[in-house]
């Protein structure tokens, strides 16, 4: 975790020297709550028909505030988290990660009983998200794809060994 948040922080202070403003601070804040309410709805989508659900609560929130945000004067941002449910039963958590995260445009994490798992968009900044997933705790590890069958493949997986 130490790591991750070293890189967070330099990768700041990289973009700081180079390229942000107050005005794209705010402009790439704006996108990240944009493509994170898309993926929860592209997500909604992959579950509707299937045994699971995912609930985004009013009432429970993220709060984003990453060094570029602090420079700039610029107030916390509280982010959706999303909680997806086999019936009534807990399956999995997506939460945002990060914003200025090196090699990825963002990350969310994915965490069920049985292991955690980081969703990267791997897009160019403002373009249409590229969302990929690596499985199992951490950002090591193979980057496959984020889509139906990847999440319905991990919730299966936590199904099985919880019964």
């Amino acid at each position: 975790m130490f790591c991750i948040f070293a890189q967070r922080i330099e990768m700041s202070f990289i973009e700081l020297n180079t390229t942000l403003d107050k005005a794209s601070v705010e402009r790439k804040v704006k996108d990240w709550e944009r493509r994170i309410d898309s993926l929860y709805k592209e997500i909604g989508q992959w579950l509707n028909g299937t045994e699971y659900e995912l609930r985004v609560s009013p009432n429970v929130k993220f709060e984003l505030y990453e060094e570029p945000m602090d420079r700039f004067d610029l107030k916390p941002v509280k982010l959706d988290i999303g909680t997806i449910y086999r019936g009534k039963h807990f399956a999995g958590k997506i939460a945002p990660f990060g914003l200025w995260v090196i090699g990825a445009n963002g990350a969310l994490e994915l965490n069920t009983t049985i292991g955690s798992h980081k969703i990267v968009d791997r897009a160019q900044p403002f373009a249409k998200p590229i969302w990929r997933i690596v499985e199992r705790n951490g950002f090591s590890g193979e980057l496959k794809s984020f889509n139906k069958t990847a999440l319905l493949s991990i919730l299966r997986a936590e199904d099985l060994k919880i019964r």
